[in-house]
């Protein structure tokens, strides 16, 4: 959409920011014709964006009840259910994760893990499901049962990459994402062990050392002594790799 200069009279009254629906009628205006279907997917992602806006916002007012209230207890974990269920699309896993917490210090473990069920449900939904890290960018703790929920879900999604064309892609690529990264730490010990015993070339040689060194996955280095300890050439093999 082409951009939009604001007339004079709305910047006089402090209108100073369009959003595409603001634009959207502007051009109706100025061209006297209205485009249906474009007007009505517009009005429906603006619509979309309001509606998560105020869900983020109710989410951030409970958590502000909660630390500067002594609100009641019943009351409140009902409400404290309702609003973060409902801001479910748009809340990070850090965001969950506090929210997982609270409530199994409540005594709510089961309200618990069905949030987690409507977070891991709802996001593989909308296509914004990812493998999770122990922890986030900011260093903010992840919980345990929401980063196995997460990843039996992408396991198990059909339109996942298979273990092997995954492992062979990353080892090819020069810089791997984080998502990639957050499946890396996700694959078993006994799936690394199978491609270490199946594969061979470069790709699979470049996954060997990685996984030799101090900071390999866990589980890749787990395989990887165990295949050491199968005969006396693996054990020279991976020595050389630096696997101690």
């Amino acid at each position: 959409m082409a951009k939009i200069n604001l007339p004079l009279q709305l910047v006089a009254y402090q209108f100073n920011y369009a959003d595409d629906l603001d634009k959207a009628l502007f051009q109706i205006v100025e061209s006297g014709f209205i485009d249906i279907e474009s007007f009505k997917a517009t009005a429906e992602k603006t619509n979309k964006k309001l509606i998560e806006s105020i869900q983020e916002n109710a989410y951030r007012e409970i958590w502000k009840e909660f630390h500067n209230s002594f609100c009641e207890e019943t009351e409140f974990v009902e409400r404290f259910l309702k609003i973060t269920t409902n801001a479910m699309s748009s809340i990070s896993a850090a965001n969950l994760s506090s929210s997982v917490r609270l409530l199994r210090e409540l005594g709510e473990r089961t309200k618990a893990s069905e949030l987690i069920e409507v977070f891991v449900s709802k996001n593989l939904e909308l296509g914004c499901l990812n493998y999770l890290d122990k922890y986030d960018d900011f260093n903010h703790e992840i919980d345990d049962e929401l980063i196995e929920s997460v990843t039996t879900a992408l396991n198990n999604s059909p339109n996942l990459e298979p273990t092997r064309e995954f492992l062979i892609r990353v080892c090819k690529s020069y810089d791997a994402s984080e998502e990639d990264q957050s499946r890396m730490s996700q694959i078993t010990e006994s799936d690394f062990y199978d491609f270490f015993k199946e594969e061979s070339g470069e790709p699979w040689r470049k996954l060997l050392k990685q996984s030799s060194g101090e900071h390999a996955e866990s589980n890749a280095k787990s395989a990887l002594k165990k295949i050491a300890q199968e005969s006396k050439l693996n054990e020279v093999r991976l020595k050389r790799l630096g696997l101690d």
